[in-house]
């Protein structure tokens, strides 16, 4: 072999330099997909470990005051005690030390529906409901919420047991990639004996 034929023989054509860029180039779009793909999981994982926290924040305040309050009712905030077993959006109960012949002292929880661009959320009134404070956040839209009350009578040998039932939705404003749907039961049953 001469050397003019070594000098022409060294080194890569246009096609072999083509193909290897292209095949470079698959390899960093699929790579650069698959890092995009693990930033939007992680950024719906961090809205939803957000929304379910502040969820049960919420969840865990309305069980606890409910635990240590009587004479529970559903649908009103009237001087009543009520059973609610097919469930209502509204219960009032007589917080834990209050005398219980006095409405403005009744504790109110109440579900506001989705209305227009408002998402869904629960209100609380300490007086009675005379006026309310949202307790949930605007990350959380809920769909549907219910209160059930069983064993608000002195003599069926039943403890007052309240069940709440919430769904939603929850995640960061609007982006249905990081939102996700929830399905929420909570309980809590009267610390007051009244067997």
């Amino acid at each position: 072999m001469t050397k003019n034929a070594y000098l022409q023989n060294k080194g890569f054509t246009l096609v072999e330099i083509l193909v290897s860029l292209s095949l470079l180039s698959v390899v960093v779009l699929v790579c650069v997909g698959a890092l995009l793909a693990l930033v939007g999981a992680d950024k719906k994982a961090q809205s939803i470990q957000a929304v379910m926290n502040d969820l049960n924040i919420t969840i865990d305040s309305m069980a606890r005051n409910m635990r240590e309050g009587t004479g529970y009712d559903c649908g009103g905030t009237a001087l009543t005690v009520a059973d609610c077993s097919n469930g209502d959006t509204i219960i009032s109960f007589v917080p834990y030390g209050a005398d219980p012949t006095l409405q403005n002292k009744r504790w109110v929880y109440q579900y506001i529906p989705v209305s227009g661009a408002t998402g869904g959320y629960i209100n609380r009134s300490k007086d009675g409901g005379a006026t309310f404070v949202r307790l949930t956040s605007p990350d959380v839209t809920l769909t549907g919420v219910i209160f059930y009350v069983i064993g608000t009578n002195t003599t069926d040998n039943v403890q007052p047991r309240i069940t709440i039932v919430l769904k939603g939705t929850g995640g960061a404003g609007s982006d249905a990639r990081t939102s996700s749907t929830f399905h929420v039961e909570a309980g809590a049953v009267q610390r007051e004996l009244d067997l």
